[in-house]
């Protein structure tokens, strides 16, 4: 029988966010720092998952915040299908999921969330988040828009 998805509204945080505690690149090998990096990866995840961000946090601070749903079902598959053809590359795809997906942010200097409506995608944030991000660090948008492409095309993680 099938069950319907345990997606639900939820917190995300770039895992460089300076509030967290990032591991740092220091004397260790280049297998020694890929299994820092997988630990870390680990801690993230699971954070993201149970939305318990106390044992990455370094205490005192707040992260920038960012409340996002589940893409709609058609603009996933318009959005695969370009992909799969050709027409939008990852790192368009990674922005397109994420904009879809977003739906506030906190602790980003006021930011409010603007919505547009396209005629393929349906409801987006506006690009001008997408700008800001990439003026601090282009991985951010990458990084979660990634995140929510593997939540949308597996909606009931383990």
């Amino acid at each position: 029988m099938l069950k319907p998805s345990t997606y639900k509204p939820h917190a995300v945080w770039f895992s460089r966010d300076p509030a967290l505690n990032a591991p740092v690149r220091g004397n260790e090998t280049d297998d020694e720092w890929r299994k820092v990096e997988a630990e870390w990866d680990r801690k993230v995840s699971q954070a993201r998952e149970t939305g318990d961000i106390a044992p990455i946090l370094i205490e005192g601070q707040t992260p920038t915040t960012f409340t996002v749903t589940a893409m709609p079902a058609e603009a996933l598959r318009k959005a695969l299908d370009r992909f799969q053809a050709g027409r939008i590359g990852s790192a368009e795809l990674a922005a397109l999921v994420f904009r879809a997906c977003v739906t506030s942010v906190s602790n980003f200097d006021g930011y409010e969330v603007k919505t547009t409506r396209d005629p393929d995608y349906g409801r987006l944030a506006t690009s001008d988040l997408v700008q800001k991000l990439d003026e601090i660090d282009p991985a951010i948008v990458g990084e979660l828009g990634n995140y929510l492409f593997g939540r949308a095309t597996n909606p009931n993680p383990k």
